[in-house]
């Protein structure tokens, strides 16, 4: 798992996925900051964390022939910061828009096509992303 460069250190997340369980260490600095195992249930668990919008991609690129026929779609995800599964809903807007919450956050609203992220747009500070 490559290092994560975060303001405040250099942060690494390594998560290994067996079976209804998931272990993982974090450490920041090369410091232990959590050690353990997050146990997934039945049913598929994707990866996802609010501040990687490559590991949201991913995720839409999976998901999206199912995701595409829905008002609101549901998957669950481990989300690496905070070593726990979270729900991951999209609720489908207008013109190829969804909005998306991982658990009890809203995440902004993404525009896709043929499951493909285009822009992110964070609803609440007005930023931005558009992705070529």
């Amino acid at each position: 798992m490559p290092e994560v460069p975060a303001q405040n250190g250099v942060w690494e997340f390594k998560f290994d996925f067996q079976g209804k369980r998931v272990m993982g260490d974090i450490t920041k600095d090369g410091v232990p900051q959590w050690s353990g195992t997050v146990e997934v249930g039945k049913g598929r668990v994707y990866c996802i964390d609010n501040n990687a919008i490559s590991l949201l991609a991913i995720l839409i690129k999976a998901i999206y022939p199912e995701m595409r026929e829905e008002t609101a779609y549901s998957v669950r995800a481990i989300h690496f910061s905070e070593a726990r599964v979270r729900d991951v809903i999209f609720r489908k807007g207008r013109d190829g828009t969804y909005n998306c919450r991982i658990g009890g956050v809203d995440v902004g609203d993404l525009l896709i096509r043929d499951g493909i992220v285009l822009k992110h747009e964070d609803t609440k500070t007005g930023l931005v992303i558009l992705l070529k």
